[in-house]
C-alpha cells in the first residue's frame, strides 16, 4: 500500500500560488478525525498551509491534481510584466513618438478644449455687467444674493442664449 500511496504523492502538481513541490500526508489518526492532506515539501511564506478533503481514503491526491496545472505568477511578476509597457509608453511620449491614432486623439482633445474655452469666455462676457452690478443684496440665511430688476434678468438669459449655440454633449 506504502508503494501506491508513493506513486500517486509523486504525482502531485506544484502549488498553484508560489509554485513549490508538494508531498502527500497521510492522515495520522484518523480515528480523532485527522485527514490525509496535500503540504508543501518544505516551509514556504505560500498563503496555502493544507489542502484536504476531510477524508483519510487518499482522494486528496486526484482532488489536488484536478486543479488548473499553470501557477499564478507571483505580485513581483505581475507588477513587471505591467510595468515595462507602461515605462516604454511613457518613455515614447516625453521622446514625442507617438502613434498615430493617440496623435489624433491628442489633437480632437485639444480642439474640444479650445472649443469650451471660447464658450466659457463668451458667457463669462456675458455675465460680466451683472456680476459687477451688486445693487441691493437680500440675505437668504447664508448668503447676501444681489437683487436685479427683471429687465436685466431678461437681458442676461438673452445673452447666455446666444453666446451658448450647442447644447451639452452636441455638435459645434
Amino acid at each position: 500500500m506504502s508503494d501506491t500511496i508513493s506513486d500517486k504523492a509523486r504525482e502531485l502538481l506544484p502549488c498553484p500560488f508560489c509554485g513549490g513541490e508538494m508531498i502527500f500526508r497521510k492522515a495520522l489518526w484518523p480515528a480523532d478525525g485527522c485527514t490525509d492532506a496535500v503540504i508543501h515539501r518544505d516551509p514556504v511564506e505560500c498563503g496555502l498551509t493544507v489542502f484536504d478533503t476531510d477524508s483519510a481514503d487518499e482522494s486528496v491526491i486526484p482532488a489536488w491534481n484536478a486543479r488548473a496545472l499553470t501557477p499564478s505568477p507571483s505580485p513581483g511578476e505581475v507588477v513587471e510584466r505591467l510595468l515595462n509597457p507602461w515605462q516604454a509608453s511613457r518613455d515614447r511620449v516625453e521622446r514625442g513618438m507617438l502613434p498615430d491614432w493617440s496623435l489624433a486623439l491628442l489633437r480632437e482633445a485639444a480642439s474640444r478644449i479650445q472649443a469650451d474655452a471660447r464658450r466659457i469666455e463668451e458667457m463669462e462676457s456675458a455675465l460680466r455687467p451683472f456680476v459687477a452690478h451688486a445693487g441691493p443684496r437680500l440675505p437668504d440665511g447664508h448668503h447676501d444674493l444681489p437683487r436685479f430688476p427683471a429687465a436685466d434678468i431678461d437681458r442676461a438669459r438673452a445673452a447666455l442664449a446666444a453666446a451658448d449655440p450647442a447644447p451639452e454633449g452636441g455638435e459645434e
